[in-house]
């Protein structure tokens, strides 16, 4: 014969009831069957809603852990190779606050998730506000300060490591980890993009400035300066005026060239791996959420200002959207990937 249901069978709840996946209760059932009822029904999500929630809730866990891990060894690093008292106390700064974080949203997955619109592009924000987040020698930055390996293998650890010197390959996975609307992607990693651009130090360390380096910029330069050709044929005279290339540049064997280039190039990067990747990841996430659901769900126990900082993201989100799309006529999202590489070089290039 079963046990009537007790005050036991709530203490004997799985914890994720406590969690970002918990539903209101139900109302209070008059009979012990229906409170066992109400009892399953509340840990009970709607339909892809313990999904839509524990996805980005992991990552968020996951990508904090990694950089706090990756934080705590660079400052170790560091620590041994610089004596500098600012970039000792700014390098505590930034582990103490990811340690921190790392806490609170483990320990406090609920209140993490209620506030995770606005706390976390704020979060991305702050840690990036410090000039020791933008500086050459501190760091990660310590291997562009090494010579550059010859063949195609060669090449590919070079990029990586330009991509992890400067700082942008970590931006990106923390953009594309983050799973942020489209619009708050976008603001965010704009942000992130502006605080952490140095291009004029990291042009100069030993990696970028070798000959072997800008040998190689220039045969990447030499496709995108192709690409971008029809944009300069249809675009307007003020646009074609200001991008067009100088014909009295020098050879790429000139020094001033070698910087300018290796400049653009790290520049051009900046801008791709830190925004556009980041952005155009969202938008694909965002899309297939919105294909699952059919609508934007809002946040259980938001307050009414939560709502209302959502709903203005969601029409920046339509918005970003849109604008990735594209327009049939031309090239839809092809079109507009030319268009974003494109115009996104000729500006690097010129120092817009």
């Amino acid at each position: 014969m079963e046990a009537p249901a007790s005050g036991r069978d709530s203490d004997c709840a799985p914890p994720a009831a406590s969690g970002p996946l918990s539903t209101p209760a139900t109302a209070a059932a008059a009979s012990p069957g229906s409170a066992r009822a109400a009892a399953v029904t509340q840990l009970s999500p709607p339909p892809g809603a313990g999904q839509r929630m524990l996805t980005p809730l992991l990552m968020d866990q996951l990508c904090i852990l990694l950089f706090t891990i990756g934080q705590v060894l660079m400052m170790v690093g560091t620590w041994r190779a610089s004596s500098d008292a600012t970039t000792r106390v700014s390098l505590l700064a930034i582990t103490a606050f990811l340690a921190w974080s790392l806490y609170f949203v483990l320990s406090s997955p609920k209140k993490y998730w209620r506030n995770r619109l606005w706390a976390l592009p704020l979060a991305r924000v702050a840690l990036v506000v410090l000039p020791v987040q933008r500086q050459a020698g501190v760091g990660s930055t310590l291997t562009l300060k090494r010579m550059p390996q010859a063949g195609l293998l060669g090449a590919v650890l070079d990029i990586v490591r330009m991509l992890l010197g400067t700082r942008q390959l970590q931006q990106a996975m923390a953009g594309v980890g983050a799973m942020l609307p489209p619009g708050l992607t976008f603001l965010t990693q704009s942000a992130v993009a502006v605080l952490t651009y140095n291009s004029q130090d990291f042009a100069k360390t030993q990696l970028l400035a070798h000959m072997v380096t800008r040998a190689r910029m220039a045969r990447i330069a030499a496709v995108f300066e192709f690409l971008s050709l029809p944009l300069l044929a249809v675009s307007p005279v003020p646009l074609g005026l200001v991008l067009a290339p100088s014909r009295s540049e020098p050879p790429p064997a000139d020094a001033a060239y070698g910087d300018a280039l290796s400049r653009s190039f790290v520049s051009f990067h900046h801008l791709l791996f830190i925004v556009v990747l980041p952005t155009v990841a969202s938008v694909v996430w965002w899309n297939s959420r919105q294909e699952a659901t059919g609508s934007s769900a809002a946040r259980d126990g938001a307050s009414s200002g939560l709502r209302k900082l959502e709903a203005a993201s969601s029409v920046l989100d339509r918005a970003v959207v849109r604008a990735l799309k594209g327009h049939p006529a031309l090239g839809g999202p092809w079109g507009v990937a030319w268009f974003v590489l494109s115009f996104s070089w000729l500006a690097c290039k010129h120092g817009l």
